[in-house]
């Protein structure tokens, strides 16, 4: 079956290597969009292990479509009871650009209509008091796609972040920030601006090498003939591919309220005993460690009252890091004089977008260690 794996803009490259780590060495991105040949197996993997995907969908079928009848009918041919059982209660999702049919409303109308069709031709009822499966469509230059959601929630719902503090960065963001660094469990990493400790969390699981997706369930699951054990070995693989690294990670921020949310999300996701919170002002920040690595997502943009305020924050920023002889930094922020606050020109620069709101992630690296 053909599976695409989705992402945000500018997070390609990350999950192309987290599919090579999985075995899969051609994948090519396009647009946020990868398309993979797999079966069940790797359908499970992709969920249990991507860190920086936003979703896994399979994709039923493709085919233009200009008219309402042309994608009633090619619709219908679709054999949605090979996937979806008798009484599956099937929502509908999508979104339509550049083509004849651009009514999004209308064009879900009359898909679940045809996928009701087919449903009562198979099992004589189109009664929906089942589990819920969501059909998603695009209809793109006139070409439709339709295809199972095979997440449910998005893999950024680790399952650990039920508390959150302001805009919390998503997790599969922190982790294409990670991928981006030059972060490994040898090196110290912190982040000052904490939060609710996305961050910090994402990088203890990557260095103890937690299966993401180890402890929640996906709607492929409630799939007709989707075999329960692939899913158990795949976890039990997981659970065994983790290991005992000693990792070195600090998480402050100024709020008390934050920490103590980032204490709690980090018990959840298993993690608390490997990092170090601290309830600190970060312009207090200090560290005798050598080739320490900052990864943090300041307040920026609405989340805070003025641009002198913003100012500030950054200057102080800034003033802090030059006390870290050697560290490297990693910033993601809207705030394009970033530059020009810290006093020196960034190593490299990715435009990224966090809910929407389009930032950059400043590199500032710092000397490599020195060879024995």
């Amino acid at each position: 079956m053909k599976l695409i794996v989705t992402c945000s803009s500018g997070t390609e490259a990350s999950v192309k290597r987290e599919l090579y780590k999985l075995g899969i060495e051609d994948a090519k991105a396009v647009d946020g969009k990868i398309e993979l040949d797999g079966d069940f197996e790797l359908l499970a993997k992709l969920c249990v292990w991507l860190r920086c995907a936003d979703r896994v969908f399979i994709e039923l079928a493709k085919f233009k479509a200009t008219t309402f009848d042309e994608l009633f009918d090619n619709v219908k041919n679709i054999p949605f009871t090979e996937y979806f059982k008798k009484y599956t209660r099937v929502m509908l999702n999508g979104n339509c650009y550049n083509s004849s049919l651009m009514a999004i409303k209308t064009c879900g109308s009359v898909i679940k209509k045809a996928v009701m069709s087919v449903m009562n031709d198979e099992y004589g009822t189109s009664s929906e008091t089942g589990s819920t499966m969501t059909l998603y469509f695009t209809i793109f230059n006139d070409i439709c796609s339709i295809m199972i959601d095979a997440c449910g929630s998005g893999l950024h719902k680790r399952g650990y972040r039920e508390l959150t503090y302001t805009a919390p960065l998503k997790e599969t963001l922190a982790c294409s920030l990670i991928d981006l660094s030059v972060y490994s469990a040898k090196k110290t990493l912190v982040d000052p601006f904490c939060g609710s400790g996305t961050i910090p969390i994402e990088a203890a699981m990557i260095a103890r090498n937690i299966a993401p997706g180890l402890n929640r369930h996906f709607d492929f699951e409630k799939l007709k003939y989707f075999p329960k054990y692939i899913l158990e070995n795949v976890k039990k693989d997981a659970k065994l591919q983790e290991n005992d690294n000693i990792v070195n990670i600090y998480a402050s921020d100024i709020n008390p309220e934050a920490i103590e949310m980032a204490k709690e999300n980090a018990r959840k996701a298993g993690v608390e005993q490997y990092i170090h919170f601290q309830v600190l002002d970060m312009k207090n920040f200090k560290s005798d460690e050598e080739y320490g690595i900052i990864i943090s997502n300041p307040p920026y943009g609405d989340r805070l009252s003025t641009k002198d305020e913003v100012k500030k924050i950054y200057k102080n920023f800034a003033q802090m890091f030059k006390g870290l002889k050697d560290w490297s930094c990693y910033i993601l922020t809207d705030v394009k004089e970033f530059e020009s606050i810290m006093g020196k020109k960034a190593t490299k620069k990715r435009k990224l977008y966090n809910a929407r709101i389009e930032c950059t992630y400043f590199s500032f690296m710092g000397n490599k260690p020195k060879k024995v």
